[in-house]
């Protein structure tokens, strides 16, 4: 699941993971990825959203979404230098967090960590 405002960032960020052989389901709002992952909860094992959105931030989407599939791993990103979240190379909960601009590769690496990170 990608949760991302920025359409250009969305459509940027959701055809790399496509081209690297993930299934990509993309959402605009957290609210609109909420739903999709109710909608077919066991069929995600990745979130990857912005932190700041409108209607639901990516902390708080993650949170819901980990009451549907408290298995699902994520990738938080943010655009924000002066925020009251944790540096962007901290540990969130069954993920990590990404500070914008990243590249492709950054991106590439990150995703890969968190989906073989073992969590038990």
């Amino acid at each position: 699941m990608l949760a991302e405002d920025e359409k250009d960032v969305r459509s940027l960020i959701g055809g790399h993971l496509a081209s690297l052989g993930y299934t990509v389901v993309e959402a605009g709002n957290g609210a609109d990825a909420l739903q999709l992952v109710a909608d077919a909860p066991g069929f995600f094992d990745l979130l990857v959203t912005d932190i700041i959105m409108p209607k639901m931030g990516g902390q708080e989407l993650a949170g819901k979404i980990r009451e549907i599939c408290p298995t699902i791993k994520s990738v938080q990103i943010s655009g924000y230098n002066e925020t009251t979240q944790e540096p962007s190379d901290e540990v969130v909960p069954q993920g990590r967090r990404l500070q914008k601009p990243f590249t492709l590769d950054t991106l590439d690496a990150t995703v890969r960590q968190v989906l073989d990170h073992d969590q038990s």
